[in-house]
């Protein structure tokens, strides 16, 4: 379970968004109100686009574009993308 409360599967492919970008939306300073949580976004790597849903935060990517992933998305060399 990630900062947004949200209890995810293995089957599901989620990611965590840079602290910098998550606390713009995060309401009544209470993580679990964000308006990023469970939104979902298209992430694309070397063989292909697939769709990740927002559930955490990441505190240790370095800007707002660097998303964390789960590491179970295997078309990625990387469980760090930039997005650009």
């Amino acid at each position: 379970m990630g900062a947004c409360g949200i209890f995810s599967q293995d089957s599901v492919f989620v990611c965590a968004i840079p602290d910098a970008l998550y606390e713009t939306k995060t309401i009544g300073g209470n993580p679990n109100n964000n308006a990023f949580c469970n939104k979902q976004i298209l992430v694309t790597g070397p063989l292909g686009t697939t769709v990740v849903s927002i559930v955490d935060r990441c505190g240790s990517c370095k800007n707002v574009s660097e998303y964390k992933l789960t590491e179970n998305i295997a078309f990625f060399s990387s469980n760090r993308v930039i997005l650009i």
